[in-house]
């Protein structure tokens, strides 16, 4: 291992002084600075009150020693810390402490690091994976965690053994996570395993274990209505567990992708109740059922039942659109407030217009997309909530270029 020192300028004209030291790994394997020992001479000694620092100086308090040899001061500085320092290679580090000189001018010299016994990190993990029958692209992962709490993910292959090395000693931690793509799930036997190197050359073998790919399935839910097209439907997945496995936001005479489904599982789609345009929609009495099947995409239609509510005293809104510049074609917009939504279409210019449609007193969000004319870009500038009541039923929409 060739490990360098390199000392910051020294005043020799100042009795007191901070040094700092740059230490660099120029080996090709990482070397562990934990208990390393520096020494130099110098007419002085290392202040034991004086401020320490720098990423090398460990995390429990460094250990000075300081005798005299002859006419020279022999000065020790012991690096600790809790557990493995390692400095990998071409990487470098620092060590800063304060100096209090005896003599001018000052001479500090023969810096020399001397390793603790069994520090070059030469150890090893094996992680052995199991062959794959089933044809996949998935490979197996883990993350392993280091002694100083850093976690690196690590990649390997079915049926062969991944090899980590240039470990120092310390305790390691190994995750595998589930692998998981659009036609598999492997899930490990056992997620999490701690490992030991106790030396700096000792090699540990961990095997990872999983148990048989779970093939998954895709299906596209198709959303047929062309009364309501704007609007956005809650849509849940049931498993055959009477467990919601997932949620999903569909809009009208919108085709959705749902992956990661299990093959050859039923699933009851279910439809969250919501209001359109006063319109009551909810699941049909017998919700549809549908059985994904692996290496096939279904579509599956979301049917509904739909009603009337009664809207005589909600209010009629009058809505004014400005900024835009003219010819600009009409818009789409979308006012929601709770299981309430509301889609409409408005013309682009300054005159008022009246919803076709009641809407129920509340407090509403709206959605507007942006609108580009000759290479302009136009935001609806309304960021605060729309207040709607029997006394306020104006709404006054403006644009302004840019975001």
């Amino acid at each position: 291992m060739t490990v360098s020192i390199q000392c910051s300028k020294i005043d020799v004209k100042n009795w007191y002084q901070e040094i700092t030291l740059t230490i660099a790994n120029e080996g090709s394997g990482t070397v562990d600075m934990n208990h390393a020992s520096i020494s130099f001479t110098g007419c002085g000694y290392q202040d034991p009150w004086g401020n320490f620092g720098g990423t090398l100086k460990g995390d429990l308090p460094l250990t000075l020693r300081s005798h005299t040899q002859g006419a020279l001061d022999i000065n020790e500085i012991v690096i600790n810390h809790s557990n493995a320092l390692p400095l990998a290679p071409g990487e470098r580090g620092t060590l800063s402490f304060s100096f209090a000189a005896v003599q001018l001018p000052v001479k500090i010299s023969d810096f020399t690091l001397t390793l603790a016994s069994g520090s070059a990190c030469q150890g090893q993990i094996m992680l052995k994976f199991p062959a794959m029958a089933t044809s996949t692209t998935l490979k197996p992962t883990v993350d392993l965690r280091f002694p100083d709490a850093r976690i690196q993910r690590y990649v390997g292959e079915w049926g062969q053994t991944l090899s980590i090395g240039d470990l120092s000693p310390g305790t390691y931690g190994i995750s595998a996570p589930e692998l998981c793509d659009n036609a598999l799930r492997i899930v490990p036997q056992q997620a999490d395993f701690s490992l030991v190197l106790t030396t700096g050359d000792e090699v540990q073998t961990c095997s990872i274990a999983y148990l048989p790919p779970i093939p998954l399935a895709s299906i596209c839910l198709n959303l047929d209505d062309d009364d309501f097209v704007g609007a956005k439907r809650v849509v849940e997945l049931w498993s055959e567990a009477g467990l919601c496995e997932q949620t999903l936001t569909v809009g009208a005479n919108q085709m959705l992708w749902v992956t990661q489904l299990l093959a050859d599982h039923d699933y009851a789609i279910c439809l969250q109740p919501t209001v359109i345009n006063n319109q009551s929609l909810r699941s049909s009495a017998q919700p549809a059922v549908f059985t994904p099947v692996a290496g096939r995409t279904t579509i599956v239609e979301v049917a509904f039942q739909q009603a009337a509510v009664e809207s005589r005293d909600f209010v009629v809104v009058n809505v004014t659109v400005l900024g835009l510049p003219p010819g600009t074609a009409p818009q789409r917009y979308r006012l929601c407030s709770g299981q309430y939504q509301y889609v409409f279409t408005l013309n682009s210019d300054a005159q008022q217009q009246t919803l076709p449609m009641r809407l129920m007193p509340g407090q509403y969000t709206l959605e507007v997309a942006d609108i580009t004319v000759d290479g302009t870009l136009w935001h609806c500038d309304q960021s605060a909530p729309v207040r709607l009541w029997q006394s306020i039923n104006h709404m006054t929409l403006e644009f302004v270029p840019g975001r």
